[in-house]
């Protein structure tokens, strides 16, 4: 039975609130809105979000979101202070188009929350509470990869079944104040944490759903099969690649079933976009993937760096790949110069491709790939010998 629909009943003075989402130059409403639990069960505010406000294996939820961490995060940006906890989304915005901060704010403009007050209202949850996943991505690692951690014969990270449940019955006491829930890992349609709060969940309610997959899926897949119930839904295809690239990138996949499920998933009424890692496998020839993408008609796309390892970090390249890719990108933005988003993430590359190289070669890393997959790096990127 669902729990009966509640309206939140806060107040905030206008103009205080007017200062802080539109004059501010640190204001986030995350804080006060949402948390991210990884697969160890460590809860941050979100995917920048350094500061570890706690661990669902040791603390509830409810003391960790309204902890003392938390609260000195809300303390500091009420008064419109720099936190060390927004330090890398802030660096992530390049005076254009904000990060998730813009995102969110933009969210949570209109929730009855004050946000001079220091209390947390359940409005959004990025839950990555396992690391089941069924692909070996070179650019990944065993934290987010179970399929990595058994081939490297550690312990596979997953949230138990207790701490499960104690957090998804506390998310379903809570979801009609949920505007957003967003699903990742490891693949979350393999997980079956997942499955159980959708079935939970109260389709009629229409929070936003955001999925983040592989499309190394099924179409009768259970939790796929909640997600399409759900009125709306945004799915973040991980991608990076095509062809044998891909296949190399994301060991374990198909570029064939991926275009299928993809072409499928166009015909369902999901709201799609693509997710890129930009990295030394993908920067020579990442546009024209993402322009092959805008043949099918997808317009929505997003570019990381990579997080994990620093030997594929794009500063790596040769000097003269590096330059002419500086190039390369720089005559991208002059093609496109109303797109402000778009701008802004070309700009994280091209500061990226800016940086002197670390030192750590990306040939032995791929070496080393190759002699655990049996491929072969320097066939498959002829552009990197």
């Amino acid at each position: 039975m669902y729990t009966q629909r509640q309206a939140v009943k806060y107040s905030m003075d206008h103009k205080k609130k007017f200062q802080l989402f539109r004059q501010s130059r640190n204001f986030c409403s995350v804080p006060w809105n949402m948390f991210k639990v990884d697969p160890d069960g460590t809860v941050n505010t979100c995917v920048p979000g350094t500061t570890q406000l706690g661990n669902i294996k040791e603390t509830s939820i409810q003391d960790i979101v309204n902890g003392p961490a938390m609260q000195a995060i809300r303390n500091n940006l009420s008064m419109d202070l720099a936190d060390a906890n927004c330090a890398n989304c802030i660096k992530l915005e390049n005076g254009q188009f904000g990060h998730l901060r813009k995102r969110y704010n933009q969210q949570f403009v209109d929730s009855n929350i004050d946000y001079a007050d220091n209390s947390f209202v359940l409005s959004a949850v990025d839950l990555q509470w396992s690391s089941t996943c069924n692909l070996r991505c070179v650019m990944c690692w065993a934290k987010q990869s179970s399929a990595i951690a058994q081939q490297q014969h550690i312990p596979i990270l997953t949230t138990k079944e207790s701490e499960v449940k104690e957090l998804t019955d506390w998310i379903i006491k809570q979801q009609y104040s949920l505007k957003e829930i967003y699903i990742s890992g490891g693949e979350p349609t393999l997980i079956k944490h997942n499955l159980r709060l959708l079935q939970r969940l109260d389709k009629t309610n229409r929070l936003l759903l955001r999925v983040n997959t592989s499309l190394m899926f099924d179409r009768n897949n259970p939790v796929m099969q909640q997600v399409l119930e759900f009125p709306n839904v945004e799915i973040t295809v991980s991608t990076d690649a095509i062809g044998s690239q891909f296949e190399y990138i994301r060991y374990g996949a198909d570029y064939t079933k991926f275009l299928d499920t993809l072409f499928w998933l166009k015909t369902t009424h999901v709201q799609l976009r693509m997710n890129f890692v930009f990295f030394v496998a993908t920067a020579a020839r990442l546009l024209d993937t993402i322009a092959e993408f805008r043949k099918y008609n997808i317009q929505d796309f997003t570019i990381n760096d990579v997080a994990a390892q620093p030997a594929l970090q794009a500063r790596n390249l040769p000097k003269s790949v590096k330059e002419m890719l500086l190039k390369l990108y720089s005559e991208e933005i002059l093609r496109r110069p109303s797109d402000m988003a778009w701008i802004g993430q070309l700009t994280n590359c091209i500061v990226e491709l800016q940086q002197p190289s670390n030192g750590v070669s990306y040939e032995t890393y791929f070496d080393d790939i190759d002699s655990k997959h049996g491929t072969d790096w320097r066939t498959t990127f002829p552009e990197l010998v």
